[in-house]
């Protein structure tokens, strides 16, 4: 059908190849640099505004962006209501023009044949015409000298003084001719132009990607500015990178259609579309990422099933690919005000909720380094959307505060105090363990004190309020009510967002009552090596890397570690977990960096499996089971081995001493897995 909508599909189809197009075009779009230039240097730099010191203005000029655009007045004027003001302005003008070009043989102070004289008619004319500016013959005058080089110039002795016949083809160059005037909404602001001194003619001409605008220092006054062909709209950006997404605007005036490979492009589109005033421009653009959010999370669930269903652990990396939330977030600088604009601040609320879908549990984050990647290269917005959410499990608050750690680690230099208790508002510090309210918070706390701008005083939290919480976490539901309620009042004088964190529930445990499972495994070259000249009775460890690239797994805000223990002569080898803080929490110069101060012990409830032919070795590990932060536990000798007379000879020194582990030795090495259980 080729009516749509009231509309003749040839005759959209004709406009949209307009865009772009020279055909029937009867003005151009101008992007340029916003602010003046200095001329003297040989790449143009920014230069400020003339003082009060009563000196003369520098040489100055604009810096054009890209190759003018040819445009379409019909199109511009109902796809924009800025361009429409604008082009509003411009029939005014011309019908002035029109009139003076029919007055102009009418002296000033005589009527001819009994008519009106000029001068009268003038006046009547501006009392029925609002004018934004007056003009004058000066300016009229000055159009030859202030004609721009675009392009280059035509020698001073073949250019033709302007007539007034000619006026149509007259730019109006002044602060409202800019589409950005700052007079307008969403606009740019438009610096004041500096005079040109006539010397500074021969470096414009040289300069061929510079186009001068002159203004003569009078505001109240027009200047009209030949263009040596068609009407010229101006338009300040902030840099050549914004080009694209401007011409993408206009495009969308002429077609309708959102261009952008990706989420910055499209809210580049719209910012820029915005700007411009392009009707339907911004609710297109939502709709199409709108549209990118909901594919992405539909293809991520598809995945996820299919993972599921070949009975995946949840230690397979995740999220490696790129993800359309994600780049939402990160180019959080391009948003609009929520406030202002409440559609796109349904569909950011919606984003938060597939935000935390894509990361889902803070062990995931911790153990995929794809995914914690991700998370680093995030703005502080999706961070702390992410850890204030109720639908982000954990298997302990402690990791979270790990999470925050780690990023603040990689991210500090780009937080201020607020940022940083906006994100530590997000921990919910009466449900820390035990081994992060004993020893992690209060040394967060000291650092603090000594120096709160500093990388490793990043919590904003000081001694007294660190014993408060950790006194807390130890009463009984009924006093902590009461020591909130005490607390809470307006005489106590402490930070709110310490006590919102204390009345917060519990994250969703993240450890299903099976378990979570991550394998491990020692190569067989790694074996090989500590078995080498080992002495009887003496002692080697043998630590097991993990699938996911990490030598250890991190639970419980803490990292955990697998090693043989390996005794020379002996009829059985040993099996520990160790445990240490991360490296987040050790940064330089914070307390925790130190040696020889407290330490903390920490339950594991976990169950470590050594794979075997005849059927695997476990062992595990209760409520009951404390061990210190930063030492091991485990059994000496539990994984029994075969005796040197019944090894086979493997033919080589190498085998005699791999011999021994033949029942635990496949593929190459000596795996296992470790496995999470939920707290009691």
């Amino acid at each position: 059908d080729d009516m749509q909508q009231g509309c003749n599909w040839h005759v959209a189809q004709a406009i949209s190849s307009l865009f772009d197009s020279a055909r029937d075009a009867d003005c151009e779009i101008v992007f340029y640099l916003e602010g003046n230039v200095w001329l003297g240097a040989e790449s143009p730099t920014l230069l400020p505004r003339s003082g009060s010191d009563g000196l003369a203005a520098p040489t100055c000029t604009r810096v054009l962006l890209g190759e003018p655009l040819p445009a379409h007045q019909f199109v511009l004027r109902y796809a924009s209501e800025r361009f429409g003001a604008q082009l509003a302005r411009w029939g005014r003008q011309e019908k002035f023009n029109d009139i003076e070009q029919h007055t102009s043989a009418i002296t000033d102070g005589t009527a001819y044949h009994g008519q009106t004289s000029r001068t009268e008619m003038l006046q009547e004319l501006q009392s029925n015409i609002v004018f934004p500016m007056m003009l004058d013959q000066q300016s009229v005058a000055s159009a030859e000298e202030d004609a721009a080089p675009f392009p280059p110039p035509t020698p001073p002795e073949q250019q033709q003084r302007p007539s007034l016949i000619a006026k149509q083809e007259i730019a109006l160059l002044t602060e409202e001719a800019l589409v950005g005037s700052p007079k307008e909404s969403h606009s740019r602001p438009a610096d004041r132009q500096f005079p040109l001194s006539p010397e500074s003619t021969p470096a414009l001409a040289r300069a061929s990607p510079i186009h001068r605008l002159r203004n003569c220092g009078e505001p109240s006054r027009q200047r009209l500015v030949s263009s040596g062909g068609l009407p010229k709209l101006f338009i300040p950006l902030g840099s050549a990178d914004e080009v694209p997404s401007a011409r993408a605007a206009i495009r969308f005036a002429y077609t309708g259609e959102v261009v952008g490979s990706s989420i910055r492009d499209v809210l580049e589109l719209r910012r820029q579309g915005a700007y411009l005033q392009i009707n339907g421009c911004t609710a297109a653009c939502d709709d199409v990422i709108q549209r990118k959010l909901i594919t992405d999370a539909m293809g991520k669930l598809a995945e996820l099933s299919a993972c599921e269903a070949q009975s995946c652990r949840s230690s397979t990396p995740s999220g490696a690919q790129g993800s359309a939330v994600l780049e939402l977030f990160v180019c959080e600088a391009l948003w609009p005000d929520l406030e202002a604009e409440p559609g796109f601040a349904a569909m950011a609320e919606m984003a938060k909720r597939l935000l935390v879908a894509h990361f889902r549990t803070s062990l995931l984050v911790l153990n995929t380094p794809s995914l914690l990647d991700q998370l680093l290269g995030m703005r502080a917005v999706g961070l702390e959307a992410l850890l204030e959410s109720n639908d982000f499990s954990t298997d302990s608050e402690s990791s979270v505060l790990l999470l925050l750690a780690t990023w603040m680690e990689a991210n500090y230099e780009q937080t201020d105090t607020e940022t940083r208790q906006r994100l530590c508002r997000t921990i919910r510090l009466a449900h820390l363990s035990r081994p992060y309210l004993s020893l992690v918070l209060p040394a967060l706390a000291a650092d603090h004190e000594k120096d709160p701008v500093s990388p490793s005083g990043w919590f904003p939290l000081d001694v007294m309020q660190a014993a408060f919480f950790i006194g807390f976490a130890n009463v009984a539901v009924f006093e902590r009510k009461k020591l909130l309620d005490a607390n809470s009042s307006a005489c106590v004088r402490s930070p709110d967002f310490l006590y919102h964190s204390l009345r917060a529930e519990p994250r969703r445990q993240c450890i299903p009552p099976s378990g979570l499972s991550f394998r491990w495994y020692v190569s067989q070259l790694e074996l090989q090596a500590q078995l080498q000249q080992l002495p009887a009775g003496a002692q080697r460890r043998c630590y097991g890397n993990f699938e996911n690239g990490a030598p250890g797994v991190i639970a419980w805000g803490l990292v955990w570690r697998v090693s043989l223990i390996i005794t020379g002569g002996a009829p059985a080898a040993g099996l520990f977990i160790w445990c240490e803080l991360p490296q987040a929490l050790r940064v330089p110069g914070s307390r925790l960096s130190q040696k020889g101060g407290p330490t903390a012990v920490t339950q594991f409830v976990a169950q470590v499996a050594v794979h075997r032919r005849l059927g695997d070795t476990e062992v595990r590990f209760g409520p009951e089971d404390y061990l210190d932060v930063g030492l091991g536990l485990g059994w000496p000798q539990i994984l029994y081995l075969l005796p040197q007379r019944e090894a086979p000879d493997a033919g080589g020194g190498g085998g005699d001493l791999l011999a021994a582990w033949k029942d635990y030795l496949q593929d190459g090495k000596v795996s296992g897995t470790l496995t999470l259980l939920p707290p009691e």
